[in-house]
Formats: structure tokens, sequence, C-alpha cells
């Protein structure tokens, strides 16, 4: 009996061990480059400047202002100074 015991436990062992039960595979996680998550600002001030800086610099480029004064109106309406440098940033780069 003990000799047939050990094979059982043998043959369970076995079963568990090559019952072809792998498994999935886990797909991994896309992972974020620090380019990706970290955009280059489109302007040519620093980066420390915040979003209503880019804004101002946006709104100017979609617009096509090539007038500093009517930036100033911009940032007046807008409630934001750094709308007014953005947009400013923009018209002094295309001189």
């Amino acid at each position: 009996m003990g000799k047939l015991a050990f094979l059982l436990v043998v043959v369970v062992i076995l079963y568990f061990v090559f019952r072809g039960d792998d498994p999935k595979p886990v797909a991994p996680s896309p992972s974020v480059s620090s380019e990706a998550a970290t955009p280059e600002p489109s302007y040519s001030g620093s980066s420390d400047q915040g979003s209503g800086h880019q804004a101002g610099y946006d709104w100017a480029e979609e617009k096509g202002i090539d007038d500093e004064d009517a930036c100033d109106e911009a940032g007046d309406h807008s409630n934001s100074p750094s709308f007014a440098e953005g947009c400013k940033a923009y018209v002094e780069e295309q001189r």
C-alpha cells in the first residue's frame, strides 16, 4: 500500500506540474516617455510660463496677430496678464 500511495502522490504532482494550464501572459503596460509627457513649448518664452502664456501665444498665432496693442487689449478681456505676454512673445518672434 505504501508504494501505491507514493505513486499516487507522484502522479498528482506530475499532473499539476504538466497539466498545460499555463497562466496567460500579461501584456506590458505602455510606458510613457518623459518626452511624450512633457511637450515642448511652442513659444520662445521659458518653460516655467503658465498655461495663460501658452494660450496667448496660441491665440496670436491662430489669429495672425502682428500688433502688440492687440495683445494688450486681448489680455484685458481675458483677465490674464500672462495671456498678453504670450501673445507679445508670438508677435516678437514674427519680427
